[in-house]
């Protein structure tokens, strides 16, 4: 299978894709799927066979290969093992990105990823590369839930947990518009100042949130539900909105022995920096102990020291920085359980810069 993502400019194909058993995570740019138009792209991934080139190539850990412009690894974690070469890094403005990946023999054979094989080329090696595409042209990824109601946004950031799902989930039971339950992107527009972009990356699992969850507890007959619901090849019901201005930002933490959501304003360049930290931190979370994922780019920079490339990534608190000036943001403790206390909390600050009846206020 083929397909080709318009991500807010930044054009995508990728060749060999499977026909999986539940698509909407075996392609997590399924959102943005384009018809084929003839016109180039940015980015092309190959999933398939191939063969390096590695004539010229410094060996860095016995895997990764890298000359000027290039580079091949081998990498392994959980059990599962690919290759991937990279060509066109700092490339010439205009000219494409390809990249071919490689499963192990045993990927496409283990549970659960023979539901979702190719899940571990978009998270492993697809994912931190776009991170610095789409840095380079000054749209930054970001750990984060964002709604938009009245051309204003909300975004809702913090550790795996916290329930970022289930608050955008309630915001759109009372009339705010999705962005994204777990990313999206910010940019600047000129004097619009910061925007945010849409990044939906699992549009039905966010509908199955909408329709059949409180919270984000998965009991076991819910598990039962949601394989069914992803396994209907169906597009999602739900309008996400593209872009929004940045309104507000919310970070929400968890603590133990808290009775209820209290709130407490936050400097902008405090939020940013959590905010950065927060993304650094996604990097390892889904992945086995001594893996970070994206770290091959740190390879590439070791044989490339001045590679403007890779300075994409550690540009991002840099970058938040300047998005977060002058916009509001505010810190939520609230207790691991999910209470709808924390949705009301939310939406408070977001409509008037206040939290009525919690905590401390602005």
């Amino acid at each position: 299978m083929n397909a080709l993502y318009d991500i807010h400019g930044l054009r995508v194909r990728m060749t060999g894709l499977a026909d999986a058993s539940f698509p909407d995570i075996n392609a997590k740019l399924h959102w943005f799927t384009v018809p084929e138009d003839g016109r180039p792209v940015d980015l092309e991934m190959a999933i398939g066979r191939f063969e390096p080139d590695l004539g010229s190539c410094m060996v860095l850990d016995r895997r990764y290969w890298a000359r000027p412009g290039y580079l091949y690894l081998e990498e392994a974690d959980k059990g599962l093992s690919w290759r991937a070469e990279i060509q066109g890094l700092d490339r010439v403005p205009g000219e494409p990105m390809r990249i071919c990946f490689a499963h192990g023999p045993w990927n496409r054979r283990r549970q659960p990823w023979l539901l979702f094989p190719d899940l571990v080329a978009h998270l492993y090696v697809l994912w931190p590369v776009l991170e610095c595409e789409l840095a380079a042209r000054g749209m930054y990824l970001v750990h984060a839930g964002g709604v938009e109601r009245d051309g204003r946004a909300t975004l809702i950031a913090g550790r795996g947990g916290v329930n970022k799902t289930a608050i955008v989930a309630d915001l759109v039971h009372r009339g705010w518009q999705a962005m994204g339950d777990d990313f999206v992107l910010l940019a600047r527009d000129g004097q619009a100042g910061a925007q945010v972009l849409a990044f939906p990356t699992s549009p039905r699992w966010f509908e199955f949130q909408l329709r059949h969850m409180e919270d984000e507890e998965l009991m076991f007959v819910d598990k039962l539900r949601l394989f069914w619901f992803l396994h209907r090849r169906q597009e999602t019901n739900v309008a996400f909105s593209r872009r929004s201005r940045l309104g507000r930002l919310v970070l929400v933490d968890q603590t133990e022995g808290c009775a209820a959501p209290e709130s407490s304003p936050l400097d902008p360049a405090a939020a940013a920096a959590r905010l950065a930290l927060n993304c650094r931190m996604e990097r390892v979370a889904y992945v086995g102990h001594g893996t970070v994922i994206g770290r091959f780019l740190e390879a590439y920079r070791y044989v490339m020291p001045d590679s403007t490339y890779s300075r994409a990534w550690d540009g991002l608190g840099q970058a938040l920085a300047g998005l977060m000036s002058g916009v509001p943001a505010c810190r939520i403790v609230a207790p691991p359980a999910y209470d709808r206390r924390l949705a009301d909390a939310v939406e408070s600050r977001s409509r008037c810069g206040r939290l009525d009846g919690f905590g401390t206020s602005d």
